[in-house]
């Protein structure tokens, strides 16, 4: 490539942006979260070993190193004892709604 570096598959960046298509993906079918192992098992790429990238978003280094990365589009939160990840735009809806609904 002329001038332009290739980012690596398993790069903060490319997985942000795997994981936010995935979980619009599950959104539009009606899911608000979606549990960090399903979510490794969801996350495609067509440049990819889908092996290298499961592992890569089940690597607690991986997303403790991307965090503040990953938290302008994502959060994270256990429900029922599971790690849950939502797109950040519809999880800060959820949370605005239910505060609304608890002060009504």
């Amino acid at each position: 490539m002329s001038g332009v570096d290739r980012i690596a598959r398993t790069d903060g960046r490319r997985l942000r942006a795997l994981l936010v298509k995935a979980l619009e993906e599950e959104a539009s079918a009606g899911h608000s979260f979606v549990e960090r192992d399903d979510l490794a098992a969801r996350v495609t790429d067509t440049d990819d070993d889908p092996a290298e990238l499961q592992d890569a978003v089940l690597d607690d280094a991986r997303w403790r190193q991307n965090r503040e990365l990953f938290a302008d589009k994502l959060a994270f939160e256990q429900v029922d004892g599971v790690d849950a990840v939502f797109l950040k735009t519809l999880r800060d809806d959820e949370s605005r709604i239910r505060a609304s609904s608890l002060s009504a």
